[in-house]
């Protein structure tokens, strides 16, 4: 059958094959009277263009597109295959380099496809179907069900399986294991149900797609496109970036999102039935030959959800099982991936039970091994309540069949250490593994969550402070994000004009001998101030990457930094207007979207153990940020309630990201070896690097200053706890790599 793309188009020729029939057959059916062909209304002649043992290829003058020669066939053969002979228009190249990546699409809608093999059926004992451009490679052994087995094969030239819903002869070049000898009536209805529900929601590219049916040896055969490998075998082979899981996880929430839309469950979501075409990100420590590879992984790695034939009615009312009750519950999904209420002998279960599959696979794609890899119904269950702790008295869960029966442990392990790393997943897997299925995560809010950029989360909460209430908010990048941010050629050019800085001087007494500082300002316009810490900040700064991520991070988070502003100046109304002054004055004039972040200091240090003395800091750090680029570090800050020598720790690796009102804050920086150090070009060893951003607040001299508090010190105290409540109770978000590109791409033009 053609494609989609052959649809769309007209075409001249037409290859017309029906079971059963030859050419010599088909072209009488063609012929009129004496003529060679079909003469029909407004001038449009049909002419048998070439006949062949089992097909004929006819020619439409003009061209016609595949509805219409489909209605001319059917009014002449009840059952027949049609496909365009002359190709469609060449598409343009970046759709070809784009759709050469995808799995085939089905070449005729589900219905169509459902009905076919209804016509196969029922004709197959008098007509022998037509297998042309059908191979299947028995050798070639791939799976084995309880009603058939999965072969390679190949398909009108491309490449593809065929599931056949039949017994292999052990005669074949390669036996297979002997399956359960199904009845015929048991693989037909079989092969039925997996069509039909192929053809029960519209196509998805996430989810596999039925290409065609036939019948082979007497035997239904489902046609799949062929994917490189499976999930499973791919987690055998190497661990995934984190950028590559979280394309992973999306496109698998993407596809559970659209079949609980139409109202179905999957009901067997597990690696093994996840498909996967590509090689994926290479693993490598430098990326910058490269970077631009990380924006195309949805290219790099296609994921599909397969084995939709296992698609259950998402409404348990009108669910028809001949089982019992808890025979439904305990039979579906695979066993490690099985839901909590499953278990505990629910039969009216729903799409919960896919969310929480899914979680038990985001969980694998983390730590590289099944969460639950129990032996029976009653060992897995004790392993979810080891982890998660027993039902809530009263929930879903303790009115089950089995629920008072099984002894619960009472502490919960959850987040496991590895999940608890995975800053980017840790609160959609914690979501979707709500051992409660009433509060289960839905895929499409999971969905919605990993495709948006990630929420950093608060850290200290308005704690209390010398110089007033103190929050700060933290987060990590995405590895993708960081990798583009390290491979600025600007730090090898940075490393020449810090080597003077960083040699043998720099582990001397004073910090500004082993320390290197530049910097400048983040945003299209130079700020109202062109200095910050007597550094010049008069000129863009250097680093254009991080400028770029710092205004996408701006724009992202644009609402609240306008709500922000508005809650500053609703405070400060509150104070007589000769109390003001110029400092309070500019929170009038500006808005925290446009002075926020506003200066970029760019820190180069010398790896070693050391401490940058315990400080203050000046009016600029109302708003504070720090982003690691290499090295690590740890914040330390000293609360007011902590004992004098107590220090509460805020660690510091690349790709770490804080914000908070630093100016409050007594604290300082503790830098560590070399572990986790970058090398610079023309730097002298390992190197620290970090970027400092700051505000442009507070401009008057006085306020800059970090040994006083910046005055006017009513105006600061009120903006200050304004500023550290809205961080502690607000979300922010990190912005992607590809609006980071994007937005290098305009400020470059």
């Amino acid at each position: 059958m053609p494609t989609r793309t052959h649809k769309l188009h007209a075409h001249t020729l037409w290859r017309v094959t029906a079971p059963g029939s030859s050419g010599a057959k088909l072209q009488k059916k063609f012929r009129s009277g004496g003529n060679p062909g079909l003469e029909l209304r407004g001038g449009t002649t049909v002419h048998v263009e070439t006949t062949g043992k089992t097909y004929i290829v006819i020619r439409w003058n003009p061209p016609r597109k595949y509805d219409t020669v489909r209605r001319l066939v059917q009014t002449l053969i009840t059952k027949f295959d049609i496909e365009p002979v002359d190709p469609p228009p060449v598409p343009d190249a970046s759709a070809a380099q784009g759709a050469a990546s995808a799995a085939q699409p089905a070449r005729l809608p589900g219905g169509f496809l459902a009905l076919k093999l209804h016509n196969h059926m029922t004709s197959f004992e008098t007509t022998k179907p037509s297998t042309a451009g059908l191979s299947i490679f028995c050798d070639r052994f791939i799976k084995q069900g309880t009603f058939g087995q999965v072969f390679v094969a190949e398909y009108k030239g491309e490449k593809a399986v065929a599931k056949v819903f039949g017994r292999v002869d052990t005669k074949e070049p390669r036996s297979v294991k002997r399956q359960r000898r199904a009845t015929t009536e048991e693989r037909w209805d079989a092969a039925r149900y997996e069509v039909a529900a192929s053809a029960a929601f519209p196509p998805n590219k996430k989810i596999l797609q039925l290409v065609d049916v036939c019948m082979w040896r007497s035997y239904p055969a489902l046609i799949y496109p062929r994917f490189d490998l499976s999930l499973l075998c791919l987690l055998r082979q190497r661990s995934l970036l984190e950028v590559e899981r979280r394309h992973v996880m999306a496109s698998l929430l993407h596809a559970g999102a659209h079949l609980h839309a139409h109202g179905f469950v999957h009901a067997d979501i597990k690696p093994g039935n996840v498909l996967i075409n590509g090689p994926g990100l290479k693993h490598r420590d430098d990326w910058s030959d490269c970077w631009n590879d990380i924006v195309r992984v949805p290219y790099l790695l296609e994921v599909v959800l397969g084995d939709v034939g296992s698609v259950e009615l998402g409404d348990p009312d009108q669910r028809v099982h001949s089982q019992t009750a808890g025979q439904q519950g305990v039979l579906k999904t695979t066993l490690w991936y099985r839901a909590p209420e499953l278990l505990l002998g629910g039969s009216r279960w729903t799409f919960a039970i896919d969310a929480w599959s899914l979680g038990c696979l985001g969980v694998e794609l983390v730590q590289g091994m099944p969460i639950f890899p129990a032996t029976d119904e009653v060992d897995l269950l004790h392993r979810i309540i080891t982890v998660f702790g027993p039902p809530m008295e009263g929930g879903g869960l303790s009115q089950l069949p089995l629920a008072k029966t099984v002894p619960f442990p009472t502490t919960p392990t959850w987040p496991l250490a590895l999940v608890r790393s995975e800053h980017l997943l840790l609160d959609i897997l914690t979501g979707l593994l709500d051992i409660e299925p009433a509060t289960r995560m839905s895929c499409a809010k999971a969905e919605a969550q990993v495709v948006a950029s990630v929420a950093p989360h608060v850290v200290w909460a308005n704690v209390a402070m010398q110089r007033g209430p103190f929050s700060v908010t933290r987060g990590h990048l995405e590895d993708h994000v960081l990798q583009w941010l390290q491979a600025d050629p600007y730090w090898s050019e940075l490393g020449r004009r810090a080597a003077d800085h960083l040699d043998s001087r720099c582990m001397a007494a004073g910090e500004e001998e082993f320390k290197h500082e530049e910097g400048g300002y983040t945003g299209r316009q130079a700020p109202g101030c062109n200095t910050c810490n007597t550094i010049d900040m008069g000129r863009p700064l250097q680093a254009t990457r991080v400028s770029a991520w710092v205004r996408c991070f701006l724009e992202l988070n644009r609402r609240w930094l306008i709500q922000l502003t508005k809650e500053v100046r609703t405070a400060l109304r509150t104070l007589p207007q000769e109390e003001l002054r110029g400092n309070g004055q500019h929170f009038f004039s500006t808005c925290f979207s446009d002075t926020a972040l506003t200066y970029g200091v760019i820190q180069v240090m010398k790896a070693g153990p050391r401490y940058v003395p315990e400080h203050f800091d000046g009016g600029a750090s109302l708003l504070h940020a720090g982003l690691a680029i290499f090295g690590t570090r740890h914040v330390e800050v000293k609360v007011a309630e902590s004992a004098a020598d107590k220090w509460d720790v805020l660690p510091q690796s690349a790709g770490s990201f804080y914000m908070g009102n630093m100016c409050a804050a007594w604290h300082r920086v503790r830098h560590l070896d070399r572990k986790g150090a970058g090398t610079l070009c023309g730097a002298a060893g390992n190197v620290h690097i970090a970027v400092m951003l700051r505000t442009d607040v507070f401009r008057e001299e006085r306020a800059r200053s970090m040994i006083t508090p910046p005055t006017p010190c009513r105006v600061f105290d009120i903006v200050n706890q304004v500023v550290a409540s809205s961080l502690a109770t607000d979300p922010l978000h990190f912005p992607d790599l590809g609006t980071c590109l994007a937005e290098l791409s305009r400020y470059a033009g």
